[in-house]
C-alpha cells in the first residue's frame, strides 16, 4: 500500500537516526531509500538513496522529490521473520 509522503513519512528505526529502507517514488522513479537524520549545520531530516539495495546505506546528494513510499516488507512479513529467528 502506497503512503503519501506528505501525510506520512517512515519512523526510525528504534535507538537510530534513520528507518528502515523503503520502495518510494522520487522524482517519478521507483527507488530504494530511507528517510535519516542528516548532521551539520544544514541538518534535519531527509531523504536518501540506496541505490536499488534493500540492504544498503542511504547517501544524500541530492534534493529528493518523494511523492510516495511503501515499506518493502508488511507488518505480517516482519512478525513472521522474528518469530522464524
Amino acid at each position: 500500500m502506497w503512503i503519501d509522503a506528505t501525510k506520512e513519512l517512515p519512523k526510525p528505526i528504534e535507538g537510530k537516526t534513520y528507518s528502515e529502507n523503503v520502495l518510494a517514488i522520487c522524482n517519478g522513479i521507483l527507488s530504494v531509500m530511507c528517510y535519516c537524520y542528516v548532521h551539520g549545520e544544514h541538518g534535519g531530516l531527509s531523504w536518501a538513496d540506496c541505490y536499488g539495495d534493500i540492504n544498503g546505506d542511504g547517501y544524500i546528494e541530492d534534493d529528493y522529490n518523494v511523492t510516495f513510499w511503501q515499506p518493502i516488507l508488511s507488518n505480517e512479513d516482519r512478525e513472521f521473520l522474528e518469530k522464524v529467528k
